[in-house]
């Protein structure tokens, strides 16, 4: 079974699985503004890593357009011959 997500779309179960409820993070509190740092570097990670995945995506959808390019180039030299 797979790892359930969270309403942010981030996978749970790593050190902090739950959702932060803003309102128990007291100014001046370590422990919940070591949550906060800790679940923003992870939100900031996850964007960095899908951004990553976009751009080979994006590269990978290029190169298959120019084949589909050369593909219906050769296409219409068979059907003119």
């Amino acid at each position: 079974m797979g790892k359930k997500q969270n309403s942010l779309g981030v996978k749970t179960g790593k050190r902090y699985p739950r959702e932060i409820d803003l309102e128990e993070v007291i100014p001046g509190d370590d422990y919940g503004e070591g949550i906060l740092t800790w679940r923003f570097w992870e939100i900031e990670t996850t964007l960095r890593e899908n951004a990553v995945v976009l751009d080979e995506n994006t590269t990978e959808l290029r190169e298959n357009i120019v084949v589909l390019g050369e593909i219906a180039d050769s296409m219409c030299e068979d059907a003119t011959a």
